[in-house]
């Protein structure tokens, strides 16, 4: 569905991936959790784009449930949600990483 998608936008650098989100990340510069997990798994993932943040700017974007664990780092600035006070409407923030 989001290939499609990106084919229709004409969207050339764009990859989806799908799988165990504790291992996929060494690339990137938005990511995108459509009603993902959380938890240990949602630290150890939260650990790694933390790192990852620290070599180059990325954003990361939320919509679903343990919105309050990602609200929590302080390595990641809101641009949208809750704590930005730009609400879209939704349950969807966006965030920046500080680094």
């Amino acid at each position: 569905m989001g290939a499609k998608a990106a084919e229709r936008l004409k969207l050339s650098k764009v990859s989806f991936r799908h799988g165990d989100a504790r291992r996929a990340y060494s690339t990137g510069d938005i990511f995108y959790f459509y009603a993902p997990f959380g938890g240990k798994a949602l630290d150890q993932v939260l650990d790694k784009l933390r790192k990852l943040s620290l070599k180059k700017p990325m954003h990361v974007v939320w919509t679903g449930p343990f919105q309050e664990q990602v609200d929590a780092q302080p390595w990641l600035k809101a641009l949208s949600g809750k704590q930005s006070g730009l609400d879209l409407g939704s349950t969807v923030s966006v965030y920046r990483s500080r680094g």
